[in-house]
C-alpha cells in the first residue's frame, strides 16, 4: 500500500490527475440506480457467483458499490475467506473462494462471495429500505422490487473498447472524467 501512496503524492505534488479504470461508474444504469438509492440509508449491496475471479475482479465490486453508497472509507471482514489460495486460469496467478464483507462509515455495507465449482454468472443485488435491485449483467438484465411494484429494464454491459474514447474525450474536454480518482481508488484497495 506504501507504493499507492506514495504515486498519490507524487501525482498530487505535480498537479497531475490521474484515474483507474473501474468503468461500472460510466454505465448509466448505474448512474440511474446511484440515484434511486440516493437518499437510502444503511444500503447493503451483495456480489454472489461462482468462479468469477473474486481475487482479480473483487476491486470492481467494492468499487461500484463505495460509488453507489457515497462512501469510500470501509472497514473489511476476510474471516470467511476459504484457505488455501487456488491456482487460477493463468499460470502463476491465484484465486480466492468465500466471503468477504465491508462496513462503510455511513452505515452501508457490501458481501462478496464466490464459490469453487461450475462457474455461474456474477449477480449484484443492491438493498436498503423498500427497495431491492437485482442486477445481473450478463443476462442484461435490472429487475427493480418496490413494495407492490416489481420491473425490469434492460442493460448493455459496455465493451472497454465502447468505453475508451468517451473517457479521453471528457479529459481532452474538462481534464477530468468518469472513472475513479487515483487518490479514491488508493483508500479501496
Amino acid at each position: 500500500k506504501d507504493e499507492y501512496f506514495e504515486a498519490a503524492k507524487i501525482l498530487r505534488n505535480d498537479g497531475i490527475n490521474a484515474w483507474v479504470n473501474c468503468p461500472r461508474r460510466i454505465w448509466q444504469e448505474y448512474k440511474d440506480i446511484r440515484e434511486l438509492i440516493k437518499d437510502k440509508n444503511n444500503i447493503h449491496i451483495s456480489a454472489t457467483g461462482a468462479e468469477w475471479g473474486m481475487a482479480c475482479n473483487g476491486i470492481h465490486i467494492i468499487d461500484i458499490a463505495s460509488y453507489l453508497v457515497g462512501d469510500s472509507n470501509y472497514t473489511i471482514n476476510n474471516s470467511e475467506l476459504l484457505t488455501p489460495l487456488h491456482e487460477g486460469k493463468r499460470r502463476g496467478f491465484y484465486e480466492v473462494f468465500g466471503s468477504l464483507a465491508g462496513k462503510y462509515r455511513n452505515g452501508s455495507s457490501f458481501s462478496m462471495t464466490c464459490v469453487n465449482g461450475q462457474p455461474t454468472e456474477l449477480n449484484i443485488t443492491i438493498e436498503a429500505t423498500d427497495i431491492r435491485i437485482s442486477v445481473a449483467e450478463t443476462n442484461g438484465l435490472i429487475t427493480i422490487s418496490r413494495p407492490g411494484l416489481t420491473s425490469d429494464q434492460p442493460l448493455r454491459p459496455k465493451y472497454q473498447s465502447e468505453l475508451t474514447h468517451v473517457y479521453v474525450e471528457q479529459i481532452i474536454e474538462y481534464s477530468n472524467c468518469s472513472l475513479t480518482p487515483y487518490a479514491e481508488s488508493t483508500m479501496l484497495h
